[in-house]
């Protein structure tokens, strides 16, 4: 990583706003946030191997993005969990 100016380059992202220490980039005129690369358990994240989804939840202001291993089934919550979270039922 390395320091451009006020911002921090990574790779080709470059962060523009950091929400509760979530990290959202502008790529082509649109905001996004990083995916997973790997769940817990080392299986490789990407096309065809994993299943993208979202949980509402009241104490992050909106939801948790949701990244499931489709080998193992388990599932990586952007931002992480909290004792506190209120998920919508």
């Amino acid at each position: 990583m390395a320091e451009a100016g006020s911002k921090l380059l990574t790779d080709r992202w470059i962060i523009e706003r950091m929400c509760e220490s979530l990290r959202l980039y502008l790529r082509n005129g649109r905001w996004t946030e990083p995916a997973p690369r790997y769940c817990p358990n080392g299986h490789r994240l990407g096309p065809g191997q994993v299943l993208v989804g979202a949980v509402p939840c009241l104490r992050s202001g909106g939801h948790h993005r949701t990244h499931t291993c489709r080998v193992c089934a388990t599932t990586t919550y952007t931002p992480p969990l909290h004792t506190d979270c209120d998920h919508y039922s």
